[in-house]
């Protein structure tokens, strides 16, 4: 049927009736979910440290160690955590802030660098870590009650 020009303009800038299939628009594509993050299993952590990750700012947060995972977690603006094999761990290295401050280990993989700073302790920190590390690498994994004495996070 043939429309005035006034039923011409009235129908301009809508949307077709519903029953017109041909004008339909196709449902949008929405793009795959991200892999969920791997559950750890029921991972028993030997001790965590306060530190801070340096990004564009310092996210204040906990590193923690068990026998196979290093992990961080921070609760600044929507939060971040990094959880890490040990396996993955490339290299380890003792750090300074501002060229100046001993107080930060760089723990890098294959793809990532990771900077963690304002360790209180940091010498001891980075031994334990250290160890659980190489002691990952070797397959030769120790509960914590059995490490060499004055090295168990619980003994200082």
């Amino acid at each position: 049927t043939a429309k005035s020009p006034a039923q011409n303009q009235q129908t301009q800038g809508q949307f077709p009736p519903p029953g017109n299939k041909e004008a339909q628009l196709p449902p949008p594509v929405l793009p795959p979910l991200p892999p969920p993050l791997p559950e750890l299993p029921a991972l028993c952590f030997l001790i965590d440290y306060p530190c801070a990750l340096q990004r564009d700012i310092l996210l204040q947060g906990r590193l923690y160690l068990s026998e196979n995972w290093i992990c961080f977690h921070s609760n600044v603006f929507r939060g971040t955590k990094i959880m890490l094999t040990l396996k993955d761990v490339i290299t380890m290295s003792r750090e300074k802030t501002a060229r100046l401050i001993p107080n930060a280990i760089q723990i890098c993989t294959s793809t990532e660098k990771f900077f963690f700073t304002s360790f209180s302790a940091r010498e001891k920190s980075y031994m334990d870590v250290f160890r659980m590390w190489q002691n990952t690498l070797m397959d030769n994994v120790r509960p914590y009650n059995k490490f060499p004495q004055g090295t168990s996070p619980f003994t200082g």
